[in-house]
Formats: C-alpha cells, sequence, structure tokens
C-alpha cells in the first residue's frame, strides 16, 4: 500500500522532533551530572566548612551541658540534636572513607 508523501513527511519529522526531544533531555541530564562531577572537591570542601561548624557547636553544647550539669538537666531539644548530629558525624566519617 502507497504512503502519501504528505503523510510520510509528517511521520518522518515527527519522529526527528520526538528524537531531538530525546536527545536534549538526554544532553541536559549528562550536562548536570558532569557539573556535579567536575564541582566535586568544591562541594566537598563546603561540606567539610560546614561539617567542622557543626563540630565546634556540638562541642561548645557539650561543654556547656558538663558544667552545668548539676544544675540543669538537658532538654528533649538537645538530646534530639545531639543524636542528629551524631548520625552526620557517621555519614561523613562514612564518606571520608569512600
Amino acid at each position: 500500500m502507497p504512503v502519501e508523501p504528505l503523510t510520510a513527511t509528517q511521520t518522518v519529522v515527527a519522529g526527528a522532533d520526538f528524537a531531538i526531544k530525546q536527545g536534549t533531555g538526554i544532553l541536559s541530564y549528562l550536562t548536570r551530572k558532569y557539573g556535579y562531577v567536575k564541582r566535586m572537591q568544591e562541594n566537598y570542601d563546603k561540606l567539610m566548612k560546614e561539617y567542622n561548624k557543626l563540630c565546634a557547636q556540638e562541642e561548645d553544647v557539650r561543654d556547656k551541658l558538663e558544667r552545668n550539669e548539676t544544675e540543669v538537666e538537658e532538654t528533649n531539644e538537645c538530646k534530639l540534636w545531639r543524636n542528629e548530629v551524631k548520625k552526620i558525624k557517621d555519614d561523613i566519617n562514612e564518606l571520608k572513607t569512600e
């Protein structure tokens, strides 16, 4: 069965349009992934800077708790925060060993 030239052209154009859109999506995805890898050291440095700040804050809180141990009881919010800090520190230490 012969195909009309106009129908064949429309089909080819639609297929090409679909392929271009898919290719653009893949290219965009790969570009983002390349950007992540390219900035990995920069991102790691930022992470470590924030990690060091967090460790300093944790140390300050721990020192205050130890100094005021007989006068002040640790709040539930503080306990929760310290547990979260411990989890973050564990995650960072795991990341360092990878």
